[in-house]
Formats: C-alpha cells, structure tokens, sequence
C-alpha cells in the first residue's frame, strides 16, 4: 500500500494523546483508565490512527503492547507534540487572565541566581511585570516547563532535554570535602593538595 499524505489530516491531537498513553502505559486496560474512557473506545481510536499512518503502530501480546519500529517513532515525536501543546495552551489561558509576566522555575537552592536573572530581566524591561519564581524541585524542574507552568528554568545538568532549548550559562567548581582522618584526604589532585 503507497502512504497517502493526505492522511495525516486525519489525525488529531486527542488520538495522539491516546497513542502516548497507551505507549507509556504498554497495556489498553491501564492507559483507557489514565484516560478515563472505555478500553473498546481506546482501542478504535487506536486502530483507526493506524489506519491514518498506513502500519501498526503496537504489537498486540496476551497481557500488554510493544511498540513496532513505526511505533516507536511515532511515540517520540508524538510525546514531543503533546507536551507542546500542553504547554501552549497553558501559557495561552494564563495570558488571557492576567497580564503576561515571566515564570522562571528554580530550585530554592538557586535563590542567588534566580535574584540576579530577575534583577537583571526588570532593569532591562521595567514596563513589565517583574519576573515571578516557580520552585520546583529536582525532579519537576523540566516538567514544569514543559508543561508551561514556567517560561524559562535554571537546571543543572543531567536533565532530560527532550522537547526543551537550553544554553549553558555557567560552569560552577566541583568540591568535595572530607574528614581529616579520611583516607582519600592525604592524596593530591592536580590544581590542588588533599
């Protein structure tokens, strides 16, 4: 069969959200429930995605899914496009009820660099709003710009990048402290004495 890509007008959001739930979830059963719909009406709107894209998107086992090759890429650029719109709808709503102000999502850990960026940002655009802190901690710190509960985070690397534009601002020494007696601290490292 030639793909068609007329077809693709045929899928919508909502049956990609179906498929990453279903992908992320490997079973029919738990992702109709995250979804809160019947298990038959998840599974036509599955079907009928594969329909669209012209090829199984899932391999059907007794108990569970696995994704195909399709499937599987598919699943990470559908993720993506889910997790932007999200975020495109929240920052949309947020901007019609209020006037737009910059969310910058930090640990409290940051305060010193949060306090400078937002000192920084208000002396450059004193007409706006100055910008307003979400804390988060290390684990929420890239949900929350995904899904538009902040504009900009300060993040420290490693972080799960996937959807994300990140610029490195700045390099900060490692140090490692340690008792006297421990018996790491008579060696040496190059720059330095134990």
């Amino acid at each position: 069969m030639l793909w068609d890509a007329g077809h693709v007008n045929d899928i919508d959001l909502r049956q990609l959200r179906y498929f990453v739930a279903v992908a992320e979830e490997r079973n029919f059963t738990r992702a109709a429930t995250r979804l809160a719909m019947t298990q038959p009406a998840l599974s036509r709107a599955i079907r009928a995605l594969e329909d669209s894209v012209g090829t199984a998107l899932f391999v059907r086992l007794h108990r569970d899914v696995q994704l195909t090759a399709a499937g599987t890429v598919l699943f990470d650029e559908a993720r993506g496009i889910d997790e932007l719109t999200q975020a495109a709808v929240a920052r949309a709503a947020r901007a019609g009820r209020e006037r737009p102000r910059l969310r910058v999502a930090a640990r409290a850990c940051e305060i010193t660099a949060l306090d400078h960026l937002v000192r920084t940002y208000h002396a450059r655009f004193p007409q706006e709003q100055p910008p307003e802190a979400v804390f988060v901690n290390w684990q929420t710190r890239t949900d929350a710009l995904r899904n538009g509960e902040a504009d900009v985070g300060l993040l420290r690397r490693p972080f799960d990048d996937h959807g994300l534009d990140s610029d490195l601002l700045w390099t900060e020494p490692r140090v490692t402290l340690l008792s006297a007696g421990h018996p790491l601290a008579s060696r040496t490292v190059s720059g330095g004495t134990g």
